[in-house]
């Protein structure tokens, strides 16, 4: 069946447009010179409108004077033929300037955005739980009093932070991590994934309705697959998924899978080290493998103006050749009007890239109050003395400068809080690893510190791992041994404390060879020297059998009393017995 040659517009001879602004129509005195309206997948609907003004003999703007264009003011824009208008914008005037060029008469320029455009002022930070994506973007843009129609999303997240970003970003990414777009008209926020199975609203035919024509295929976008790699720290392994084909019915006669095989890469990879759940690595690949998908065939054609096409709908362009006749998805318009005439431009395919990687859409490092400092740093120790207070190391970083001290840093620690602490602090001319709060340089924190070829562990390492020992720098030592089930404190001098589990002993023990040894059998207290007892209170034994032995003699003296006796035989014997 034959393309039709002309558009479905009736009487398509003068251009016309209407603007009002607050509900009703500006002056017909004012000349409107230039107007333009931009619409876009994941942007903000803008719209320029330039208006002669400015008188060089009475050195004024009139039109600027008045309340009309003012920032605040609700405005309208409708275009057609013969007066037969629809509306192609609707939003706020956000930018008011003037322009005055040498070479032609001065303007007032008017810029008008969406009311959405209060979702992008503002970065912000927020906790989620227990929902999903499709029902935080709901969330959000009614919360800027946007109508609302979003496709529901299928992941459920336990948490999820909005981290220092505006409401606008967060909204798309997430999207975006679910093969969906945002699109915004007239004031109401849709999300949907795009479908090339919808009715075409128009037929394009060079020759006839297509005016220009910019259109390209790349091979190096189109990938023979996708895979997303996460970790599952419950199972101590890596999780991967496949991107699953979203079925586009395809442009031109040449496959994605055909333009994949021109370098027959490997798939697609994508990582990430957080503990991400399965199903949502499989919507990242799918909307992954999505996006490439779309980015097949991308371009942009000129048309006659028109209020059919928008943002989300597909076009059929025809009489461009085998590569690319075809369906083609609309991914934003500009419509033009100027001097009588109005043309509008679509742009259909996706770009491979995502949104987050956009400048601006990440905070800038230490906020931009200063150049950042990324990634983690080498650090000498020179004062360990805070003259604050603030328990900080001082440290200096050989990159910026090795010969002065340096700054002050904090000094993490795996316990530290009110009155209580786990003090371990380096040395000075110990070599340690030195972060930044918020990539500023202004804020170092010490994360540990470091052994080398020249700061040797005294102990030496090995696979096994048994051994976890603190060794100070007077070679005070504990060791913990999870081969032997031990626990020793060990002093230079060689006073030792030993707790044993594989040989079932407690042990203390000094150089002079002085022991006390706790065992299964008996406890045993071994002096090199003498050994005395000395209590406060009164010392007892108490046992079946007490044998007391001496190798020269036994003295025992009561002081006040004395008293030796037994329930049974009382035996005294010697050589000699004297009494009294």
């Amino acid at each position: 069946m034959p393309q039709s040659r002309t558009l479905p517009i009736e009487n398509a001879t003068l251009v016309s447009f209407v603007i009002k602004v607050n509900g009703s129509e500006i002056s017909s005195t004012y000349v409107v010179t230039h107007l333009s309206v931009y619409k876009e997948a994941n942007r903000l609907p803008r719209a320029v409108v330039n208006i002669l003004d400015g008188s060089a003999a009475e050195s004024d703007f009139p039109v600027s004077n008045e309340d009309v264009f003012i920032p605040g003011n609700e405005i309208e824009i409708q275009a057609g033929y013969n007066a037969t208008n629809e509306t192609i914008f609707k939003g706020l005037i956000v930018k008011h300037s003037l322009k005055i060029r040498g070479d032609r008469s001065p303007e007032l320029s008017i810029e008008c955005l969406d009311k959405a455009a209060k979702l992008t002022l503002t970065r912000k930070n927020k906790y989620y739980a227990e929902m999903k994506d499709s029902e935080v973007i709901e969330e959000l843009a009614s919360a800027a009093s946007l109508e609302t129609d979003v496709e529901a999303t299928t992941v459920k997240h336990k948490e999820l932070v909005q981290y220092y970003c505006t409401d606008w970003d967060f909204m798309i990414t997430r999207a975006e991590s679910n093969g969906k777009l945002c699109f915004v008209e007239d004031g109401k926020f849709v999300v949907k994934k795009p479908d090339l199975s919808q009715a075409a609203v128009l037929n394009l035919l060079f020759g006839a309705t297509i005016l220009e024509l910019d259109a390209e295929m790349d091979a190096r976008y189109q990938v023979t697959g996708v895979e997303t790699v996460g970790w599952d720290p419950a199972e101590q392994r890596l999780i991967t998924t496949t991107g699953s084909e979203p079925g586009l019915a395809e442009q031109g006669n040449i496959s994605s899978s055909d333009l994949a095989d021109v370098f027959k890469t490997d798939p697609y990879h994508l990582q990430h080290a957080g503990s991400m759940p399965e199903d949502e690595l499989q919507a990242w690949a799918d909307a992954q493998l999505l996006k490439n998908r779309l980015a097949k065939i991308r371009g942009r054609a000129r048309l006659m103006g028109n209020a059919l096409v928008k943002p989300g709908v597909v076009v059929e362009l025809g009489g461009v050749g085998e590569r690319f006749n075809g369906k083609v998805y609309v991914t934003g318009v500009r419509h033009e009007l100027q001097d009588g005439r109005w043309n509008m431009d679509i742009q259909f395919g996706l770009a491979p890239q995502w949104f987050a990687t956009q400048p601006d859409v990440t905070h800038a490092s230490a906020s931009a109050v200063i150049p950042g400092i990324k990634g983690l740093h080498t650090g000498i120790v020179t004062d360990l003395e805070d003259p604050d207070g603030g328990f900080r190391v001082k440290v200096k970083l050989p990159e910026i400068s090795a010969d002065e001290e340096g700054t002050w840093a904090r000094m993490a620690s795996f316990y530290a809080g009110n009155n209580r602490t786990a003090f371990f602090r380096p040395e000075i001319d110990d070599e340690v690893i030195v972060g930044f709060l918020h990539e500023d340089p202004n804020f170092p924190v010490i994360l540990g510190s470091l052994h080398s070829a020249r700061n040797t562990s005294p102990e030496e390492h090995s696979n096994d791992n048994f051994k976890k020992i603190i060794f100070t720098a007077s070679e005070l030592k504990m060791t913990f041994d999870d081969e032997k089930k031990s626990f020793t404190v060990e002093t230079p001098g060689g006073k030792k404390i030993s707790i044993d589990d594989d040989a079932k002993i407690i042990k203390v023990e000094d150089e002079n060879g002085n022991k006390m040894t706790m065992e299964s059998s008996a406890i045993k207290i071994e002096s090199a020297g003498d050994l005395e007892l000395k209590a406060a209170g009164e010392i007892k034994l108490t046992a079946p059998n007490i044998t007391i032995k001496a190798d020269a003699a036994v003295e025992v003296d009561g002081g006040g009393s004395a008293k030796v006796g037994s329930s049974g035989t009382c035996t005294i014997k010697g050589s000699l017995v004297q009494i009294n």
